[in-house]
């Protein structure tokens, strides 16, 4: 049965002093991430249990945070980040294909957007499925199950259309086909994905990329993938570090006006 998960709004007031917190639940996960500049309080937990994660996610919400990034594993721990913000929320993980399609007209049809979806299983899998969704308007695509051709020309139809990728996953271990979810936007994008390369090569196409006037957005964990968009300032990262050096980085680059943009932890290798 899907779990499901829909607290009441919360009284907007002004939210108390940021902090950071960790849960850690595996010695081996890594951790990769990307910093924006940002303002206001930011929790994050990582392989944390459902129930840790559902009582987290209530207290955070009624604290005036709200999700911004999550990730459930295959062994049923879930990782999540969560910002000040306001509004409605709503999450749910345990679907099949059918059920998240379903729960996605619905909420669209009442102004909510998709900030995340993914699957514990293989891209192609019918089930596993868990998403996130907020408040927001205009047009939303997600398509999963495509062949690296199939993804790019969808990527560039979309692209034409006024939509950018926001998020992307490349089952580069399993099928070897890819995930992607498009919001409206606009300016420059770039993505990689499948093309080998070390983290020297990609720390020089980065600073290739803040030179052209684009910063990262995303940096998922299955390998070095990478979403690029029109945008200023800096955007510091880090690629499958140890849960030590990541609360550091973490902490420093609070303390100097960054936030979490993108987040996610995987079993080291």
């Amino acid at each position: 049965m899907p779990r499901r998960h829909r607290p009441a709004e919360a009284s907007r007031f002004e939210p108390p002093p940021g902090f950071v917190q960790s849960r850690r639940r595996n010695m081996g996960s890594h951790f990769s991430a990307v910093w924006h500049p940002g303002t206001g309080a930011q929790w994050w937990a990582a392989r944390v249990s459902f129930d840790q994660f559902k009582a987290l996610d209530q207290k955070h919400f009624d604290d005036g945070l709200r999700l911004s990034a999550l990730q459930v594993d295959s062994d049923g721990n879930h990782s999540a980040v969560w910002r000040t913000g306001m509004g409605a929320q709503h999450w749910q993980t345990g679907m099949t294909r059918r059920e998240l399609k379903v729960l996605d007209n619905q909420l669209f049809a009442s102004s909510q957007r998709l900030v995340r979806v993914d699957t514990i299983n293989g891209i192609d899998s019918n089930d596993g499925w868990y998403a996130v969704w907020r408040p927001g308007t205009g047009a939303q695509c997600w398509r999963t199950g495509l062949t690296a051709e199939e993804f790019e020309q969808q990527d560039a139809e979309f692209f034409v259309g006024g939509l950018r990728l926001c998020h992307m996953r490349h089952d580069a271990r399993g099928s070897g086909k890819f995930l992607g979810l498009w919001r409206p936007g606009t300016g420059a994008q770039h993505w990689l994905a499948q093309n080998p390369v070390d983290l020297a090569q990609f720390a020089r196409m980065n600073a290739q990329h803040e030179v052209a006037g684009e910063r990262l957005v995303a940096l998922p964990h299955h390998g070095l993938n990478a979403i690029w968009r029109s945008g200023s300032g800096p955007a510091p990262f880090v690629f499958a570090t140890d849960l030590a050096s990541f609360k550091a980085a973490d902490a420093e680059l609070f303390n100097r006006g960054f936030r979490l943009a993108h987040f996610s932890t995987g079993a080291a290798a």
